[in-house]
């Protein structure tokens, strides 16, 4: 040990103040933490650039393309209607949707042709609350307010004042 050290060590152990004991127990070990690993040395060149990764808002999309009819359009809340066919959804009564909303109009490849999105985000609406779930309304559309009449079915969550992140649940009927 050096002499400095040495007349370090030696005025510490003299110190009487609790609190400075404390601060100078606290450099004492940083100063056996030198003694013993050494001082580090300067930082050496940087490695090679990793991988690039996915974008940060990413979410995979689950879409099947139905038959649908020319008033269907991307946007709408869709329900079964027959075989491989889907319609918009215009309100939430339990007749209307018996089995509740279906999934989500994504993209429209031809006039009577629309992919549904069943999980992921799905943006273009307006006035959403983040982190909220989302209904279906009496009016078929997504709302933060819960039905109190017709089909109550959770659609998913707000990720932001536009967009909503699709998570159907199991529908209830109201009477």
């Amino acid at each position: 040990m050096s002499k400095v050290l040495k007349r370090l060590d030696l005025f510490l152990r003299e110190v009487v103040d609790p609190y400075a004991q404390e601060n100078f127990y606290r450099l004492r070990n940083l100063i056996n933490d030198i003694e013993d690993t050494g001082i580090p040395g300067p930082q050496g060149p940087p490695g090679p650039a990793g991988p690039a990764g996915p974008p940060p808002s990413t979410v995979s999309r689950l879409l099947v393309t139905f038959t649908t009819d020319a008033g269907t359009a991307v946007g709408n809340l869709v329900y079964l209607n027959g075989v491989n066919t889907v319609t918009k959804t215009t309100d939430n009564a339990s007749g209307t949707i018996p089995h509740g909303v279906f999934g989500v109009g994504y993209s429209k490849p031809s006039p009577t042709q629309i992919d549904v999105l069943f999980s992921g985000i799905m943006g273009g609406y307006a006035g959403f609350t983040s982190g909220s779930p989302l209904f279906i309304s009496t009016g078929g559309i997504p709302t933060h307010t819960v039905p109190t009449t017709g089909m109550v079915q959770q659609l998913g969550f707000a990720v932001s004042s536009n967009e909503f992140f699709i998570q159907l649940m199991q529908p209830m009927r109201r009477a």
